[in-house]
């Protein structure tokens, strides 16, 4: 506050508006009206997109993205094109992290990857070493919270599903 005791934004008041009738000076109301269209000029500038890739002449043709690959699958398709003779080494060269452990720090509880085939569980990682990748549709890879919730809770390293051609 000043010393006459009026504020920053009663000394805008004054300038502003006819103490008399409480309405804005005509000069206020010119600048107002002058500076309105800039500002809002100014924003909707700021707010618009910038312009696509490639809608300009001059720019080079934008290149198509790639479908995101599911990092826990793996398919027949992907499969078929390698010279693996069991499915270990297929998730040792293409999903290396599925083998990782992973789940509870309790020494207690041991920590084994779950292998099921066909919807019956084999047994541990090592079975992956017994299956033929020919015979393979896909394998997928549940964490263990995912695992835990389909197969229950003595899966807390996770589950390496693998579902085969014969039905």
């Amino acid at each position: 506050m000043s010393a006459t005791g009026t504020t920053a934004f009663g000394r805008f008041v004054e300038q502003c508006a006819d103490p008399t009738q409480g309405v804005l000076v005509p000069s206020v109301v010119r600048r107002i009206a002058i500076l309105s269209p800039v500002a809002l000029a100014l924003l909707a500038g700021c707010a618009s997109k910038p312009a696509a890739t490639g809608t300009t002449p001059d720019a080079a043709p934008a290149v198509a993205a790639r479908p995101r690959q599911d990092q826990q699958l793996i398919t027949r398709d992907v499969i078929v094109g390698t010279q693996y003779t069991n499915l270990f080494d297929v998730v040792q060269a293409m999903r290396p992290n599925w083998l990782r452990t992973r789940g509870s720090n309790d020494s207690a509880v041991a920590d084994v990857l779950q292998v099921y085939l066909d919807n019956q569980r084999i047994g541990g990682v090592n079975e992956l070493r017994n299956i033929a990748p020919t015979t393979v549709l896909s394998l997928r890879y549940y964490d263990p919270i995912a695992s835990a919730a389909r197969w229950g809770m003595n899966h807390s390293a996770g589950v390496i599903f693998v579902l085969t051609s014969r039905k």
